[in-house]
């Protein structure tokens, strides 16, 4: 049987007299792509927060391929295989689209200040391998002619589209997407999970928060529901879509009705 590449394991966060996520616990196997939905203040970032290593947990641990990384610190997790975007765009304004790319990549690269300093070959070959695998992803996900356009001039979507890129670039095999959609036109959203399918089909396993419902039940193989910090709910889209404490909780009415949302 295939092992879970996630591992999330009753994690709890109290912030004083106040439990923002109660003993949640799911996987994720390899190649999956799993969201996580919930309402407005039902714990969702801070489970991201957690499982990602920029909030300790109450109570609870995270295991990466059977590793416990819950005491880690947050720059141990890209060399392991884990990456992650926000809600708000983290990439470099100042810097073009490639340029974006190429820092995202350096995680996987073995030359570091000396070599380059000194221009040997293995720097060089070093560069040019992550100049051609930013162009790649510059194609992949339909930024072609912006390479060379300084992100601050792009529209938010073309960010959006950069920020993904710069995450993937390195190969991880767990990425956690933070509202992905969000300000994204309709052409631009089924753009955006195109390239994630294409992405689980090379071997990427995806972890992610969304609240575009057509989204989540086009792409997604898995759904954990939480509500006041509590998983409620786990199952495939159709099974989630027929989930009575899920309609209840999370949308007030049947999940067909927003299926178009």
């Amino acid at each position: 049987m295939t092992e879970p590449i996630l591992q999330v394991e009753h994690l709890t966060k109290r912030f004083g007299g106040v439990t923002a996520v109660e003993d949640v616990s799911f996987e994720v196997f390899p190649g999956e792509i799993v969201a996580v939905i919930g309402p407005n203040g039902a714990g969702k970032t801070t489970l991201f927060n957690m499982i990602t290593c920029f909030t300790p947990p109450t109570e609870g641990r995270v295991k990466l391929s059977g590793e416990n990384i819950t005491n880690k610190k947050i720059f141990e997790l890209a060399p392991l295989g884990m990456m992650r975007t926000f809600q708000n765009l983290e990439v470099f304004g100042s810097m073009t689209a490639i340029e974006n790319l190429m820092t995202g990549i350096s995680v996987q690269l073995k030359n570091r200040v000396f070599a380059a300093g000194f221009r040997l070959k293995s720097a060089r070959e070093e560069e040019q391998y992550a100049y051609e695998k930013a162009m790649e992803l510059i194609e992949l996900t339909g930024l072609q002619g912006l390479e060379h356009t300084l992100v601050e001039q792009m529209s938010y979507g073309q960010q959006k589209k950069v920020e993904f890129a710069q995450t993937i670039i390195s190969n991880p095999r767990l990425v956690l997407l933070d509202e992905p959609m969000a300000g994204l036109n309709e052409v631009e959203t089924e753009a955006m999970a195109d390239t994630i399918l294409q992405m689980r089909d090379r071997g990427m396993t995806f972890l992610f928060v969304e609240h575009k419902m057509a989204t989540i039940m086009r792409i997604a193989d898995r759904i954990v529901v939480l509500d006041f910090g509590k998983k409620i709910a786990e199952g495939t889209p159709a099974e989630i879509q027929k989930n009575e404490d899920v309609i209840r909780a999370y949308i007030g009415g049947d999940l067909d009705d927003v299926k178009s949302s």
